[in-house]
């Protein structure tokens, strides 16, 4: 499993464009975080990449979003790109 935020010199077949996010809450004793939201969406990623038989991911997109309600705030992390297959 590969990710890039760019294209890749290897010969691919694109299987679908792809989008996923993640995001941390604040709480009482507790910040949001974009290390945690970064962690997740990685995680989010891997799973849903396998489950297409992905290889990988190429022009990976990370946008950092901060949401706020009138009680918490939110660090979140909205993800797209392409997986693809390699080929030979």
């Amino acid at each position: 499993m590969f990710f890039s935020t760019g294209d890749i010199k290897e010969k691919y077949e694109i299987i679908d464009v792809i989008m996923t996010h993640s995001q941390s809450e604040s709480g009482f004793f507790k910040q949001a975080n974009y290390n945690e939201s970064f962690k997740n969406v990685n995680v989010s990623l891997t799973q849903l990449v396998t489950g297409l038989g992905a290889d990988g991911v190429i022009n990976l997109n990370y946008e950092p979003q901060m949401l706020l309600d009138s009680k918490r705030t939110y660090a979140g992390i909205f993800v797209t790109g392409t997986a693809v297959r390699l080929v030979n």
